[in-house]
């Protein structure tokens, strides 16, 4: 995890999409499109990333200086609760507030960055809420984002299929290069970036 008053860790990973023109930005997410929430999609596997990109897409190699990671921060339940009211539609409130209140109570948070005031919630479990009901996408994914960006959180990083990490990106200043990468440039000793989440801990 990274503290907010300390040095960002720079960490490499590799992204596959469509044509990047200009400055990076955070684009309304299509409905099914936001399995991880809304944002830039990385991986530190480059095959992976060329799937993504297909045919049409390409394969971006970024270095990124995240100042807070999701899965290392607890938001204000307050805080929280405000956005669901303010961004979700009233049918699911119950329901929202609910989890959210419960997690508050039953997640070890002691490992935590803690944002503001108590009581607190794991930070991605509105992240996940919203995923699940469908409510991560367009404008509410846009909202979703500015959340985590203003309480200090860039990105999500979480291990998949062992060595693989998928990232996404909420916060595109964090991004401090963007560069095409040439599939012929590309040697097998770069298809497995080093594990994002160790060199994190490593310069915590």
């Amino acid at each position: 995890m990274l503290l907010p008053h300390a040095r960002p860790t720079r960490i490499v990973m590799w992204h596959g999409g469509r044509q990047w023109d200009g400055a990076s930005e955070i684009r309304p997410g299509r409905k099914g499109g936001t399995e991880q929430g809304p944002g830039i999609y990385c991986t530190n596997h480059y095959l992976a990333a060329r799937r993504y990109a297909k045919e049409e897409g390409q394969v971006r190699k970024l270095e990124l200086e995240p100042r807070l990671l999701l899965e290392s921060a607890a938001l204000p339940l307050q805080t929280v609760e405000r956005f669901v009211r303010d961004n979700t539609p009233k049918r699911v409130h119950k329901q929202l507030l609910g989890e959210l209140r419960k997690t508050s109570s039953e997640i070890d948070l002691s490992k935590r960055i803690l944002i503001g005031d108590a009581p607190h919630c794991p930070a991605e479990s509105i992240l996940n809420l919203c995923v699940e009901a469908e409510l991560a996408h367009g404008a509410r994914g846009l909202a979703l984002a500015t959340l985590f960006i203003v309480n200090g959180i860039d990105a999500s990083l979480q291990r998949i299929n062992g060595d693989e990490v998928w990232g996404v990106i909420f916060n595109p200043a964090c991004i401090k290069s963007n560069t095409p990468a040439d599939p012929d440039q590309v040697g097998a000793d770069q298809y497995q970036l080093p594990d994002p989440l160790q060199s994190l801990e490593q310069g915590a």
